[in-house]
Formats: C-alpha cells, sequence, structure tokens
C-alpha cells in the first residue's frame, strides 16, 4: 500500500487527521477482507452443506431404490406363493373331482355288470321253470297217462281171468303201479307247484313240509306270522325252490330228526328261517359240499337281492336265515 506523507509546513493536527484517515482506511481494508473471506468461508459452507445434502439426496435415493427392489422381489414371492397355493387347491379340486368321477364310474360299472348278472341269474332260473314245466307235461301226457291206462287195464284182468285175483304177484304188480304213479304224481308238484298258483306261498310251504313229513318221518314243523304280505308269482316260486332245496340237502345230508321252517316279517322285509338239529354243515360235508345245490340256492336269492346266513355247530345243528326286500317282491293280485 502505498503511503502518502504529508508535505512540509501543515500542523499537527492535519498530521494527526492523516494518521486517522490512514488507520480508518487500513480498518475498511481489514474489513473488506474479513468481508471476503467470510463470503469465502459462506460460500464453502454453503458448497459443503450442499455437497452433504446432495450426498445424502444420493443415499436416501439409494434406500428407497433398495426398499422398492425389496418391495417389489416381496410383491412377487407374496404373488408366487399366492398362485403355488391356487394351483395346489386346483389339482386338489381337480383330483377329488376325478376321484369322484371314478367312483361314480366303478359304482355305474359295479351296477351294470350286476344287474347284468341278475338278469342272466333270471334267465337261468326262468330256463330251469320252462325246463321243468315242459318235464312235467311229458310226466302228466306221457308217463302218468300211460301208467293209468295200464293199471286200468290190469284192474280189469281179474274179471277175465278169475285166478289172478288171488295171485300174490298180481296184486304186488298193481300196488307198484299205485305207488310209481303217486310217485310220479309228487314229482311233477315238486316241478309245478301248483299250490303256490292256487293258494299262495305260505300254504305252498305248508304243504310242503307236511309232504315231507309224511314221505320221510322225520319231525318237520311250519310256523308263520299271521297276516304275512302276498309276493309276486315269480318271487314266490323261487322263495319256494329255495326252501325246497334246502329241505332236501337237510334230509340228504345233515341226518336230522328235526326240522324247523318259519316265515316272519320284519319291519319291511320277509324273513324265512330253516334250523335242524343234524350234524351241521362244514366246507368238506354240508352246505358247501359239491353237490349241494348251495350255487342254486345262492343264484335264487341273489336274483331277489336278498341276503343268506348260516350258522352251524356240531352240536345244535344248522340255522338258515334268508331276508328278502318286501319293497319289492310284494304283489297287488293276492298271489302269496
Amino acid at each position: 500500500m502505498l503511503i502518502l506523507l504529508p508535505a512540509a509546513g501543515y500542523g499537527q493536527p492535519a498530521k494527526q487527521q492523516y494518521i486517522d484517515n490512514h488507520r480508518h482506511a487500513l480498518y475498511k481494508d481489514s474489513l473488506r477482507k474479513a468481508e471476503k473471506q467470510y463470503a469465502v468461508n459462506e460460500l464453502e459452507r454453503k458448497y459443503h452443506t450442499a455437497a452433504k445434502d446432495r450426498q445424502l439426496l444420493q443415499q436416501q435415493l439409494l434406500l428407497r431404490k433398495h426398499q422398492d427392489e425389496i418391495h417389489r422381489k416381496n410383491a412377487l414371492l407374496v404373488t408366487g406363493i399366492s398362485l403355488s397355493f391356487l394351483l395346489i387347491a386346483l389339482l386338489m379340486i381337480m383330483h377329488r373331482n376325478y376321484q369322484s368321477r371314478h367312483r361314480i364310474y366303478l359304482k355305474n360299472r359295479d351296477a351294470h355288470l350286476q344287474l347284468r348278472e341278475l338278469e342272466s341269474l333270471n334267465a337261468i332260473i326262468q330256463g330251469e321253470e320252462n325246463e321243468r314245466l315242459k318235464l312235467a307235461g311229458s310226466l302228466q301226457e306221457d308217463i302218468v297217462g300211460k301208467l293209468e291206462l295200464i293199471h286200468r287195464k290190469i284192474a280189469a284182468l281179474p274179471g277175465q281171468y278169475d285166478e289172478l285175483g288171488q295171485s300174490e304177484i298180481f296184486s304186488e304188480i298193481r300196488q307198484q303201479i299205485n305207488v310209481t304213479i303217486v310217485e310220479l304224481q309228487q314229482i311233477m308238484q315238486n316241478l309245478i307247484p301248483d299250490m303256490i298258483l292256487q293258494h299262495g306261498l305260505y300254504k305252498a310251504l305248508a304243504s310242503f313240509c307236511a309232504s315231507v313229513r309224511s314221505s320221510t318221518g322225520l319231525a318237520v314243523d311250519y310256523n308263520q306270522t299271521p297276516a304275512l304280505p302276498v309276493l309276486e308269482p315269480e318271487t314266490a316260486v323261487s322263495v319256494y325252490r329255495i326252501v325246497q332245496e334246502l329241505l332236501h340237502n337237510i334230509i340228504k345230508h345233515a341226518e336230522a330228526l328235526h326240522i324247523s321252517v318259519q316265515c316272519l316279517q320284519q319291519d319291511k322285509n320277509l324273513e324265512i328261517c330253516i334250523s335242524d338239529d343234524g350234524k351241521g354243515f362244514t366246507k368238506e360235508r354240508g352246505l358247501y359240499a359239491p353237490g349241494m345245490g348251495i350255487e342254486n340256492i345262492d343264484a335264487r336269492v341273489n336274483a331277489l337281492n336278498g341276503t343268506i346266513e348260516t350258522e352251524q355247530s356240531m352240536l345244535t345243528g344248522t340255522k338258515i336265515r334268508m331276508i328278502f326286500s318286501l319293497e319289492e317282491a310284494v304283489s297287488l293280485s293276492g298271489f302269496g
């Protein structure tokens, strides 16, 4: 800085004024420097503050971007899990629907097969009945008719030949012919149960039990509850055949002395119980043995949608219980 000294001759006050001015100039210069420094410092402070703010903003932006990325990933994860659960639920529903449809298919198939089996059994049984009718007709028209004609001719011989009336052989021949005719009539009765057609199932069963009791000497009892329902003709014939077959098996194989046949109604079912005091049935001997007709019995029971239960003992004999639904078997025609 250039300092100008006062010229010679100036007095003391002027010198002092000069010094003051000089000091004032120095002060102002210092003040300007201080202000400039302050301004520079302020600018530097603002610059650093702005830099820090910018850095903080960048950090916040990065943090927000990171959080958004996390939120996006979480949303994708939740969406993926939700879709997975939805897919699993759909697969489970589809699987259950498939199982349900498959069960329905198997049930319908089994029902169809059972229906076909029942139709086949009914056809077989009906064929057997038709064969019995044909056989009975042949016996009635041919054999029985011829035997009765022979019997009448033989019965007329003693009027022509007196010595025949006293012949034991002749009397024995006549007696044997009579017995043969009665036996053939009994066979026809078994082949064509006219009693069922005339008086219904229950009277036919009572008559059959009485016939067995008379022909075998066994104690055969028949009992029934009052007011039993009337059955359809085909059902009545099938039930009669079943009882007939079972009693024949007992007579032939069980060595029983007493046989009991009971018919009763339980709710909407017809229950038939057949019991004996014989030696019982086993797989090797009895109801399940070859030639016992169990297949035919089972076929007839199944054809009627019935059930058959067997209780057997070597000490107490055998009890056979058959149950038939009356909702399908009841007739409105008065046929018992």
